[in-house]
């Protein structure tokens, strides 16, 4: 079957996309993902048996939009405000993906997150298929947006949910949520889970990254975007209540210039640790250098509270003990499996506990390890992948008119 994939980034570092994106070409689907092209990316790109075509969101006579959400060079829509510029590009991605889809139409098109429902819509009703909405976030939940945009986009959703020919969220609390919210079956939950690990021993990778010579050092590693709503100024503000280890945080993001000015304020440059993100499938390897996951969330948003990450089930594929925000979906998995322990995320002295606790004594370190690994049996790839293909196989059995 061809598929089309849309999806609203540059698509190198989206684990979810490239993982459902390899594991439907491998059971013989023909793939194709359309992104955004941005000045760290190509036009074309083939890997791993699918494509990825990268549409220029940016307007005639500009370069492609920067890191801000604005060209990175002065053109027309300069002086325009930040989301009034980004509304654009958003309208832009939208013209440019139906002119790819228009001269090669799908049997199934496949929305990641609710920005790129609406083309995926206009898809379907000009072209014929089957429509997947792949809802990554509670968007309408967001912290960031404003109260007008929250309202738009629940009418949107309200409008194009009921359109689709199948849903999936990213945990069973979001499922849950947009069932009730919208009054429609719930979605199939496919968890953010890596591939089941290749039994990899433990490893220096990342000690080595940072040059760290001492390996009775705990690591405690936080692994992601620094971005708002996530605590990571409480986290830092942790470490200097650690009975021992450093922290590292291994990511990208708007607030790493703020982190490590608030590092500097509070003299924990020898606590605390910056080093650049991995490509997706390296994740798990540098994980497993460390000694302690983090999943800090803010309650900023019923996004947020519902959050289960691709981090979390990372640390565990690793073999690693995790704290976690004491929020219901990352304590059914912290504490029902016994990783580790959760902490109040606004309070650096809870975060420090937590990571102090599960440090402390050396034989129930090791049995949450062990435990980590068990549950890796159940939180992997291997298993998550195969809704995706019920969902595929189940669809291809009542394909429309036009592509039957």
């Amino acid at each position: 079957m061809k598929v089309w994939m849309f999806v609203y980034n540059n698509c190198r570092h989206d684990a979810r996309v490239l993982k459902e994106a390899k594991t439907l070409a491998e059971a013989g689907h023909d793939v194709g993902i359309i992104a955004v092209m941005d000045k760290d990316t190509e036009p074309c790109e083939e890997r791993d048996g699918f494509r990825i075509l990268r549409v220029d969101t940016s307007p005639a006579g500009e370069r492609p939009v920067g890191v801000e959400g604005r060209p990175p060079s002065p053109g027309l829509l300069w002086r325009l405000p930040v989301k009034a510029y980004r509304a654009f590009a958003l309208l832009r991605y939208y013209r440019r993906a139906r002119g790819i889809v228009k001269n090669k139409p799908a049997d199934i098109y496949h929305c990641h997150d609710l920005d790129t429902l609406p083309l995926g819509y206009m898809a379907k009703r000009r072209h014929g298929g089957r429509l997947i909405y792949d809802a990554h976030e509670l968007t309408t939940e967001l912290a960031y947006i404003s109260s007008l945009e929250r309202a738009g986009w629940r009418l949107l959703e309200r409008f194009l949910i009921r359109r689709t020919d199948e849903v999936i969220a990213t945990g069973t609390y979001r499922a849950e949520y947009l069932a009730k919210k919208y009054r429609v079956a719930a979605p199939t939950v496919i968890l953010n889970c890596p591939p089941l690990p290749a039994a990899e021993a433990y490893n220096r990778a990342l000690r080595e990254k940072l040059g760290l010579v001492d390996d009775t050092v705990p690591i405690i590693l936080y692994q992601g975007g620094f971005t708002g709503g996530r605590g990571l100024d409480k986290l830092v503000l942790a470490a200097a209540y650690l009975d021992r280890g450093v922290l590292v945080l291994m990511g990208w993001g708007d607030l790493e210039a703020e982190l490590r000015s608030l590092v500097e304020k509070m003299g924990l440059e020898q606590r605390v640790y910056f080093t650049e993100p991995v490509a997706p499938d390296r994740v798990v390897y540098y994980s497993v250098s460390a000694s302690v996951g983090v999943v800090i969330y803010l309650r900023t948003s019923l996004n947020n509270y519902y959050a289960t990450p691709n981090k979390l089930y990372e640390y565990i594929s690793a073999g690693l003990p995790v704290v976690s925000s004491d929020f219901p979906a990352l304590k059914e998995v912290v504490e029902g499996y016994r990783l580790g322990c959760t902490f109040d995320p606004e309070e650096p002295e809870s975060i420090a506990a937590a990571i102090n606790r599960v440090l402390a004594d050396e034989q129930r370190y090791d049995t949450m390890k062990k435990n980590a690994l068990e549950a890796a049996r159940i939180f992997n790839w291997e298993t998550e992948s195969k809704k995706l293909l019920e969902i595929y196989r189940r669809l291809s059995q009542h394909p429309d008119d036009r592509t039957a």
